[in-house]
């Protein structure tokens, strides 16, 4: 029994140093392999790691591509997500505030009582580049779903012919 516990503790430590490793330069990296007997700087020291900050604080945002239908499926997950992450939810579509509304209208009351806010952004006449750079320019967005067939964000997908763009963030398609 001691000698198992005695390789436990030398497994743990061997994964704790290698998870410490991911963190650093290659120039510390190197230095820690070629000097056994060098040291890691503090973890203060180190440069913060390069991730999207603004999506990991208060003040997070879910983006909903809207067409002309809404599933209940896809209102559900979006409610249950912006509920779980305390996420807003910003609509982005090509209908009029009013026509939005009405859609929302059902799941008013969800909204509501989970306590997520909504805003509607209305696109222009080139929705695929407008949806691209809307996510591009709010750090705070999370991930977009997508609503159906005619949604904008469908259009990034390369469905319409064109060719696939690159997002910032994950297009998540509610089956």
């Amino acid at each position: 029994m001691k000698r198992l516990t005695e390789e436990l503790k030398r497994a743990l430590a061997a994964l704790a140093w290698a998870d410490a490793g991911e963190m650093l330069s290659r120039p510390e990296k190197a230095r820690i392999l070629t000097d056994p007997g060098a040291t890691v700087d503090e973890p203060a020291l180190l440069p913060p790691a390069r991730t999207r900050p603004a999506s990991a604080g208060p003040g997070r945002k879910v983006a909903l591509g809207l067409g002309r239908d809404l599933p209940e499926g896809v209102m559900s997950y979006v409610v249950s997500t912006c509920q779980r992450f305390g996420a807003h939810l910003t609509v982005l579509t090509l209908e009029d505030p009013a026509s939005v509304s009405a859609q929302l209208a059902p799941y008013a009351e969800d909204l509501a009582s989970a306590g997520i806010r909504w805003d509607v952004v209305r696109l222009g006449p080139h929705p695929a580049e407008e949806v691209a750079r809307y996510l591009r320019d709010n750090p705070r967005v999370m991930f977009m779903v997508s609503s159906g067939v005619d949604d904008p964000s469908r259009a990034l997908l390369g469905e319409d012919g064109r060719k696939p763009r690159p997002l910032p963030v994950p297009l998540v398609l509610v089956a």
